[in-house]
């Protein structure tokens, strides 16, 4: 048995939540092609509907008109996605928006305090049920801090990153292993004061709205993987992988492949909203064991 062909994917979830709520910071129409089909993007898109969002699905693409984000009428249902909760979390407490999140019963049972403690140092105002869901939000001023991570976390990172955008003064947080950093990238493709030196993420408050844009999201090699996996296994086997995220910090799996010996070849090469994406053609050869430490997989 052998496989071979082209194959897209749908969009990277971890972008695709991004690409929404930062699209409700500009002030025009952004257009995001090739959004995540999964059930926690759609977490996100229903809450953001919840918040007056003005938003609509069109011919595969999500239209959003920025600037429509306001408090919700009823609680933010955030399902199964920590993603959801923990980033609206710190995007409603920068812009003030008083709001209650909650979730799903597995949801409910894991730990919020991680980014309870940095936005309540910030001064935003969070009640919650011993450090979990419901998390009930008020309006307050928040003050920019300087916050070194404990873990390595993309979501808290991007929860502080998120409110500091509306917080008086600049806000700093420090990593001591790197995460994702889709965040960053987009927020400095979209206009924002931020930089990044090393370890230390900068970032000033923003005096405008974010730039609009017009974005395709890569393709989620987290199911592309498995794909690649068989090319790598099953002799005489080549497929390319169509749009991939070339991001450092999700090519983990691409660089063990690679390491053990599996044929592995980026094809074109270009920029799509500040990431690097390519095609990725994966083949078969013989492989040999390799180790894998923590460092390879950020």
């Amino acid at each position: 048995m052998r496989i071979k062909g082209e194959l897209t994917f749908p969009g990277d979830k971890s972008i695709s939540h991004r690409a929404l709520m930062l699209a409700t910071l500009s002030d025009d129409l952004c257009i995001i092609r090739n959004l995540s089909t999964g059930s926690d993007v759609a977490s996100t898109h229903q809450c953001l509907l919840q918040c007056g969002v003005d938003a609509e699905n069109n011919n595969g693409k999500t239209v959003i008109k920025g600037g429509t984000l306001g408090t919700p009428s009823s609680p933010l249902h955030c399902g199964n996605s920590g993603t959801t909760a923990r980033l609206l979390a710190g995007l409603l407490s920068g812009k003030g928006i008083h709001a209650t999140l909650i979730g799903d019963n597995s949801l409910s049972k894991r730990p919020m305090k991680r980014i309870i403690d940095p936005l309540r140092s910030m001064g935003a105002s969070i009640q919650s049920n011993d450090g979990h869901l419901p998390m009930n939000l008020e309006s307050r001023a928040l003050t920019g801090i300087d916050y070194s991570l404990p873990v390595a976390s993309a979501q808290v990172k991007s929860a502080v990153l998120l409110a500091g955008l509306y917080a008086e003064g600049k806000t700093t947080v420090r990593e001591q292993t790197k995460s994702r950093n889709h965040t960053e990238i987009m927020l400095a493709k979209l206009g924002a004061d931020i930089s990044v030196n090393g370890s230390r993420i900068n970032l000033s408050p923003i005096t405008s709205p974010l730039e609009s844009f017009d974005l395709t999201v890569p393709a989620d090699f987290s199911t592309g993987a498995f794909f690649a996996a068989a090319a790598a296994l099953l002799p005489e086997s080549e497929i390319v992988l169509k749009r991939i995220l070339k991001n450092s910090t999700r090519t983990g799996f691409i660089n063990a492949l690679k390491k053990m010996g599996a044929g592995v070849e980026w094809l074109e090469e270009y920029d799509e909203g500040g990431e690097k994406v390519g095609d990725l053609r994966i083949w078969c050869q013989p492989l040999k064991p390799v180790s894998v430490s923590q460092s390879d997989i950020p």
